[in-house]
């Protein structure tokens, strides 16, 4: 293997394992975030129809976490990177749904699905902004 391959695949490592960091990250800020809705939607300070979009929200707050830490820590295709942590973000909860629970619908949360992909891409490109090029 000549020096040329193995800084490919350094930087596939590199990639990949930035890339599975802001997807778990993205799951811990919505795991949060979700278990804070439903502690103030028990103790009645948030209303019942604003906790219906408290999972969207989530998921959109949580993947633009993780899609800023995978773009930032490895500095390549940032825009790329982010609305990946969001996709992979959303096709793992799907995963976790049918494992789970018998009645998932596979499109029942497009909401969710753009949400993720929104704020994944807004990471990366935010990102991208302020990445400065050389010259």
């Amino acid at each position: 293997m000549n020096q040329k391959e193995k800084k490919s695949e350094t930087q596939l490592v590199q990639v990949v394992s930035s890339l599975m960091s802001g997807v778990i990250l993205a799951f811990g800020i919505s795991i949060l975030l979700l278990f804070l809705a439903a502690h103030l939607v028990a103790s009645g300070t948030l209303g019942e129809t604003v906790a219906l979009n408290a999972e969207v929200v989530a998921s959109g707050i949580g993947c633009f976490c993780g899609g800023l830490y995978a773009a930032l820590s490895c500095r390549k295709r940032m825009l790329l990177l982010g609305v990946t942590t969001g996709i992979i973000y959303y096709v793992a909860w799907v995963i976790i749904g049918f494992v789970c629970y018998s009645s998932v619908e596979a499109l029942a949360g497009v909401r969710n699905l753009i949400a993720a992909v929104i704020g994944g891409g807004m990471a990366g490109f935010i990102c991208a902004g302020l990445h400065t090029k050389r010259k």
